[in-house]
């Protein structure tokens, strides 16, 4: 892995001059334009092949790691980045314009939610829900908000035995459009039988924790 434009603070000159045979672990944050945290990435080893002048000039460096990440994010995922990288979704609907795996990379960038306020009513925007990653996206969206997603335990749906996930209070979920994902994921079975569709799973997963659910 090559750190690119790496600004030369004490600690970290202090590492380069005095490389260690045992690398030290360390996080890799990820930051919008503001700076904020967006995602931490798996832990990873520091141990430092080499550095230069930075591409970028300046006093910046570059640094070359031995090691990089286990699981890099592929190539759908760069256009997900520079989304989040220009700040968190103001709007609904801007994961759909991506592929599974770019959908999928979206979830990664998500803060969780519980659920909704006791006796609220929330409304799921179906048209673009064609896979199981944007039917986690819009349903994240429905009850918190753009940016969002619902903490579950969606391995419920194969059979998990951890009981499942209590929301906080009873709300009422209308889903708009529910027959594009019905047909989507009509041949998409998680269920430990493989009785249901991941459709019809979801919606007795949400009705099992209390969660009225209208489909239209």
């Amino acid at each position: 892995m090559r750190l690119i434009g790496c600004e030369p603070t004490g600690q970290l000159l202090e590492r380069l001059v005095r490389p260690r045979t045992n690398g030290d672990p360390v996080e890799l944050w990820a930051v919008d334009r503001t700076g904020r945290v967006i995602r931490t990435e798996n832990r990873l080893t520091l141990h430092i092949a080499d550095s230069r002048p930075s591409v970028l000039g300046g006093a910046l460096i570059d640094i070359s790691l031995r090691e990089g990440l286990k699981h890099p994010p592929g190539l759908a995922a760069r256009p997900v980045w520079d989304a989040w990288h220009d700040g968190a979704p103001g709007e609904r609907n801007m994961w759909a314009r991506y592929s599974p795996g770019g959908r999928e990379e979206w979830l990664r960038f998500t803060s969780a939610s519980p659920g909704a306020d006791a006796g609220s009513t929330c409304h799921l925007d179906g048209r673009f829900v064609t896979d199981v990653a944007g039917l986690k996206c819009a349903l994240g969206e429905a009850v918190a908000g753009p940016g969002r997603h619902l903490n579950l335990c969606w391995g419920m749906l194969k059979g998990c035995p951890c009981g499942g996930d209590n929301l906080p209070g009873r709300f009422t979920l209308v889903w708009h459009d529910s027959e594009i994902v019905r047909h989507a994921l009509a041949s998409v079975s998680v269920d430990a039988a493989g009785e249901l569709t991941c459709f019809e799973s979801t919606v007795q997963y949400l009705r099992q924790l209390g969660t009225t659910v209208i489909l239209r």
